[in-house]
């Protein structure tokens, strides 16, 4: 069949379209050397990807119970506290110079006093720069060049003694164990007197 026209499309006389896709993948142009269109490779069928999981997790929950069987866990830490030796015929004589009292009350104040002298009763906080760690630093420091040398010929140590008022919480005897700790000083713990206890809630009244 042939078209007198110019631009129109002609098939090739030469195939014969009995099958309607052959048809289809015929190449159309307005040459008349028009040739069938290349047959395209045919590709094969790609099936669905499966991955069984199955094996992995038994994996997993094998290194889970080996690594429960053989790590150790971590131990709890304690605090070590000295405790004083309970003979009362042990008596180790301690100068006044030595000794800061610390006291705290149950509204978290803190107080303290030098040796047995209760009129240097003053008061303090847990501030890190003033409060209580500079105070336990400036009597070190005093004890070390005011009262003098120990039996050995070394400059004496000061000593802190704790003391809780009535309902003073447990965290803050805990916090001034940290500050005893940091300064390196040495301390007691010790419940404080029926003088030191009129001595603070004067000292209060007054504030």
């Amino acid at each position: 069949m042939e078209l007198e026209q110019p631009g129109i499309l002609e098939v090739n006389p030469q195939f014969e379209f009995h099958n309607p896709k052959l048809f289809n993948m015929a190449e159309l142009s307005n040459n008349d050397s028009a040739k069938p269109k290349k047959h395209s490779k045919i590709r094969s069928k790609k099936g669905n990807l499966r991955v069984d999981l199955t094996p992995m997790v038994d994996l997993a929950f094998l290194l889970i119970t080996f690594f429960m069987l053989t790590t150790s866990l971590s131990r709890p830490k304690a605090m070590e506290w000295v405790k004083p030796i309970s003979d009362p015929t042990i008596e180790t004589p301690v100068p006044d110079c030595c000794v800061l009292n610390i006291l705290v009350d149950s509204a978290d104040r803190v107080y303290t006093y030098e040796g047995t002298d209760l009129n240097t009763l003053k008061a303090s906080s847990f501030d890190a720069s003033t409060g209580i760690r500079h105070s336990i630093m400036d009597k070190a420091n005093r004890v070390k060049s005011e009262c003098g040398l120990d039996h050995s010929g070394k400059p004496r140590n000061l000593i802190c003694i704790v003391k809780l008022l009535p309902k003073a919480r447990y965290k803050n005897l805990i916090a001034l164990m940290d500050e005893m700790l940091i300064t390196k000083i040495i301390y007691g713990i010790q419940d404080p007197f029926a003088e030191e206890a009129a001595a603070v809630k004067k000292l209060e009244a007054s504030i």
